[in-house]
Protein backbone atom coordinates (compact mmCIF):
# COMPACT_ATOMS: atom_id res chain seq x y z
CA UNK A 1 0.00 0.00 0.00
CA UNK A 2 1.36 3.39 -0.92
CA UNK A 3 1.54 5.76 2.06
CA UNK A 4 -0.84 8.31 0.54
CA UNK A 5 -3.32 5.78 -0.87
CA UNK A 6 -5.78 6.29 2.00
CA UNK A 7 -5.96 10.01 1.15
CA UNK A 8 -6.72 9.23 -2.49
CA UNK A 9 -9.37 6.72 -1.41
CA UNK A 10 -10.93 9.31 0.90
CA UNK A 11 -11.09 12.00 -1.76
CA UNK A 12 -12.44 9.54 -4.34
CA UNK A 13 -15.05 8.44 -1.78
CA UNK A 14 -16.13 12.04 -1.26
CA UNK A 15 -16.46 12.45 -5.03
CA UNK A 16 -18.54 9.27 -5.31
CA UNK A 17 -20.76 10.31 -2.40
CA UNK A 18 -21.23 13.74 -3.98
CA UNK A 19 -22.39 12.01 -7.15
CA UNK A 20 -24.91 9.94 -5.19
CA UNK A 21 -26.32 13.06 -3.48
CA UNK A 22 -25.97 15.84 -6.09
CA UNK A 23 -28.17 18.25 -4.11
CA UNK A 24 -25.59 18.16 -1.27
CA UNK A 25 -22.46 17.81 -3.40
CA UNK A 26 -20.88 21.07 -2.20
CA UNK A 27 -21.45 20.25 1.47
CA UNK A 28 -20.07 16.73 1.04
CA UNK A 29 -17.03 18.02 -0.88
CA UNK A 30 -16.36 20.52 1.91
CA UNK A 31 -15.62 17.59 4.22
CA UNK A 32 -12.35 17.09 2.34
CA UNK A 33 -10.87 19.52 4.86
CA UNK A 34 -10.90 16.62 7.37
CA UNK A 35 -7.70 15.43 5.68
CA UNK A 36 -5.89 18.50 7.00
CA UNK A 37 -7.35 18.39 10.50
CA UNK A 38 -5.95 16.83 13.62
CA UNK A 39 -7.86 13.72 14.78
CA UNK A 40 -9.48 15.66 17.64
CA UNK A 41 -10.77 18.33 15.25
CA UNK A 42 -11.97 15.67 12.82
CA UNK A 43 -13.93 14.06 15.65
CA UNK A 44 -15.89 17.31 16.01
CA UNK A 45 -16.83 16.99 12.33
CA UNK A 46 -18.03 13.44 13.01
CA UNK A 47 -20.15 14.61 15.95
CA UNK A 48 -22.01 16.96 13.62
CA UNK A 49 -23.16 13.94 11.62
CA UNK A 50 -25.08 12.45 14.55
CA UNK A 51 -28.57 13.19 15.79
CA UNK A 52 -32.04 13.80 14.47
CA UNK A 53 -30.91 16.66 12.23
CA UNK A 54 -28.18 14.63 10.53
CA UNK A 55 -28.29 14.68 6.74
CA UNK A 56 -29.44 11.65 4.73
CA UNK A 57 -25.88 10.80 3.72
CA UNK A 58 -24.52 11.04 7.30
CA UNK A 59 -23.91 7.31 7.80
CA UNK A 60 -21.99 6.96 4.55
CA UNK A 61 -19.94 10.08 5.25
CA UNK A 62 -19.28 8.92 8.83
CA UNK A 63 -17.93 5.60 7.51
CA UNK A 64 -15.78 7.34 4.90
CA UNK A 65 -14.24 9.74 7.43
CA UNK A 66 -13.76 7.00 10.04
CA UNK A 67 -11.96 4.76 7.55
CA UNK A 68 -9.72 7.65 6.56
CA UNK A 69 -8.85 8.47 10.18
CA UNK A 70 -8.12 4.80 10.96
CA UNK A 71 -5.86 4.50 7.91
CA UNK A 72 -4.06 7.71 8.78
CA UNK A 73 -3.50 6.49 12.33
CA UNK A 74 -2.15 3.15 11.01
CA UNK A 75 0.24 5.07 8.77
CA UNK A 76 1.43 7.22 11.68
CA UNK A 77 1.89 4.31 14.05
CA UNK A 78 2.99 1.45 11.84
CA UNK A 79 3.98 2.91 8.48
CA UNK A 80 0.96 1.44 6.69
CA UNK A 81 -2.02 -0.80 7.17
CA UNK A 82 0.02 -3.92 6.36
CA UNK A 83 1.92 -3.45 9.60
CA UNK A 84 -1.16 -3.44 11.82
CA UNK A 85 -0.86 -6.21 14.34
CA UNK A 86 2.74 -6.95 13.39
CA UNK A 87 4.36 -4.07 15.25
CA UNK A 88 4.36 -3.74 18.99
CA UNK A 89 2.65 -0.58 20.25
CA UNK A 90 5.72 0.39 22.29
CA UNK A 91 7.82 0.47 19.13
CA UNK A 92 6.16 3.62 17.77
CA UNK A 93 8.66 5.88 16.05
CA UNK A 94 7.04 9.21 16.88
CA UNK A 95 4.88 9.37 19.99
CA UNK A 96 1.87 11.67 19.76
CA UNK A 97 2.41 12.96 23.29
CA UNK A 98 5.68 13.56 25.10
CA UNK A 99 5.25 14.49 28.78
CA UNK A 100 7.10 17.59 29.99
CA UNK A 101 10.46 17.16 31.73
CA UNK A 102 9.29 18.95 34.85
CA UNK A 103 6.14 18.37 36.82
CA UNK A 104 3.70 21.28 36.96
CA UNK A 105 3.30 23.11 40.25
CA UNK A 106 -0.29 23.08 41.36
CA UNK A 107 -1.23 26.00 43.64
CA UNK A 108 -2.93 25.11 46.90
Amino acid sequence: MRPDRYLEDFLNGLETLSGAYPEAAEVIASHGVVAALDDDEAFVVLLRLVGPEAPVYADELWQLISTFLNSRRAEELFGGSEGIGHTHLNAVRRPRYIPPNTRPVIPR
